[in-house]
C-alpha cells in the first residue's frame, strides 16, 4: 500500500487516537521514498506469481492488489477489466510477455544481461529497467512513467522516456507483405513484347510531384531537473536553491512533481512557496486521488506555518469536498472546525463541530471537537 491516502486510510482503521502532524509528515515522506525505490524490495503480495525457468502462464484480472512478479523482482500488473497477459518466455537470459487484451502496467528490475519484451500484436517493447504502460486495442498505446523504452512496430523503431505517451499500429498495413520462410513466392510469366509497325509517339512524362516538406524532429526531452535528484537525497535545502534558480514555473504540471516540489519548499523553510504548487493539484487535478492530499497538506501549512486560520479553513474544506468519503474527510472536517475556533468565528467553529458529531458520532476527534465548539454540557 504506497499510496500516501491508502496509508492513512489504514492507519485510521487500526488506532483510536488522532492523526497528528508527525504521523502525516511521516506517511507522506515514506510514501514518497516508495516511489522511488519502488516495488523491487516490497514483500510479496497476496496472489503474487513467481516465474523461475522457461515456460508460458496466462494471468487473468484478479483483485488491484494482485501482481505478477517475476524471480529478478520485476513486476506485471493488470489495468482495468477484462485484461490479460500471457507470459510466453522466462528464464535469465530473457523474458517476453504478451499482452492479449487490455493494458497492463510493468515495472522491470534494471538488469542489462536480461532482454524484457512485452509484445501486443506487431508492436513490441524492449526495456532494461523502467515503469511503463502498454494498452491494446485497435492501436498499441505505449506510456512512459520512469525510465527508457524502444518500441518496434511494423511503422519503425522509436524511443520514449519518461513522461512520453505514443500509439503505434497494432497491426502491418502492408497488403502485399513479404513471404515468410515456408511461403514460396509466385512468379508471373514475363510478357513477349510484340513490335509496333509504327514508331509509338513519345509518351508525355508524368508530372513532377512536389515533395511535401519533411515535419521538424521533435524537440530532446527535458533533462530530469536537478532538484529531483537532491530532492530523492533528502538535501531539500540544496534541492530549493536548484528549484528557485530554476523557477516555480519549471515544475511540470503533475501530481506527483507537483507535490514533491512543495515538500522541497516546505522542508528547506520556505512554506509560503509551497501554497501555489499545492493549489495547482487541488485546482487543476482535482479528480486525482492525491487531490485531498494537496489540499489536507495546504490547510496545515497556512494554519501551522503561514498563521492564517480563516484561508486554512478553506482549504480544509476544500479537502472534504475533493472526496466526502475518503479517509482524510474526518480529520479534515476536525481541523476546518480547530480553524474557524482560533480565527475567532466561534459561530463557524459550532456549525462545524455540530456537523462532525452528526457525521462522526464515534470519531476520535468527537471530544475535541465539542470542546471547540462549545458544545459540552
Amino acid at each position: 500500500m504506497g499510496d500516501p491516502v491508502e496509508r492513512l486510510a489504514a492507519l485510521r482503521e487500526h488506532t483510536a487516537r488522532p492523526l497528528s502532524d508527525g504521523d502525516v509528515d511521516g506517511l507522506i515522506a515514506r510514501a514518497q521514498r516508495r516511489r522511488r525505490v519502488r516495488r523491487a524490495q516490497r514483500a510479496a503480495v497476496a496472489g503474487v506469481l513467481c516465474l523461475v525457468g522457461a515456460g508460458a502462464a496466462v494471468w487473468r484480472l484478479r483483485p488491484a492488489d494482485t501482481a505478477l512478479r517475476f524471480a529478478d523482482g520485476s513486476t506485471a500488473q493488470l489495468v482495468g477489466d477484462g485484461s490479460e497477459l500471457s507470459v510466453t518466455e522466462s528464464s535469465a537470459a530473457r523474458t517476453v510477455v504478451a499482452v492479449r487484451r487490455g493494458a497492463g502496467r510493468f515495472e522491470v528490475t534494471r538488469n542489462p544481461a536480461r532482454l524484457f519484451r512485452v509484445v501486443a500484436g506487431e508492436v513490441t517493447v524492449d526495456v532494461i529497467g523502467t515503469r511503463f504502460v502498454v494498452e491494446r486495442g485497435d492501436e498499441v498505446r505505449v506510456r512512459v512513467e520512469r525510465g527508457h523504452v524502444r518500441v518496434t512496430s511494423p511503422r519503425g523503431t522509436a524511443d520514449l522516456v519518461e513522461g512520453d505517451e505514443r500509439t503505434f499500429l497494432a497491426i502491418s498495413l502492408d497488403k502485399n507483405p513479404a513471404p515468410t520462410l515456408d511461403e514460396k513466392p509466385v512468379l508471373e510469366p514475363e510478357p513477349v513484347p510484340v513490335p509496333d509497325p509504327k514508331p509509338a509517339a513519345p509518351a508525355p512524362s508524368p508530372p513532377q510531384r512536389a515533395t511535401p516538406p519533411s515535419r521538424p524532429s521533435p524537440p530532446p526531452k527535458p533533462a530530469r531537473p536537478a532538484w529531483r535528484d537532491s530532492a530523492d537525497r533528502r538535501d531539500f535545502p540544496t534541492a530549493y536553491d536548484q528549484l528557485r534558480k530554476a523557477g516555480l514555473d519549471s515544475v511540470r504540471d503533475l501530481p506527483e512533481e507537483l507535490l514533491e516540489a512543495a515538500d522541497v519548499a516546505r522542508w528547506s523553510g520556505h512554506p509560503a512557496e509551497a501554497v501555489p504548487l499545492l493549489e495547482r493539484v487541488t485546482r487543476d487535478h482535482a479528480r486525482d486521488p492525491r487531490a485531498q492530499l494537496a489540499a489536507f497538506t495546504l490547510g496545515r501549512v497556512l494554519l501551522e506555518e503561514l498563521k492564517r486560520p480563516s484561508d486554512a479553513a478553506s482549504a480544509f474544506a476544500k479537502a472534504r469536498a475533493l472526496a466526502p468519503r475518503g479517509p482524510l474527510a474526518e480529520d479534515a472536517l476536525f481541523r476546518e472546525a480547530q480553524c474557524w475556533s482560533r480565527a475567532g468565528n466561534g459561530k463557524a467553529a459550532a456549525e462545524r463541530a455540530r456537523l462532525y458529531l452528526a457525521t462522526y458520532p464515534e470519531g476520535s476527534h468527537r471530544r475535541a471537537i465539542a470542546r471547540l465548539g462549545g458544545l459540552e454540557p
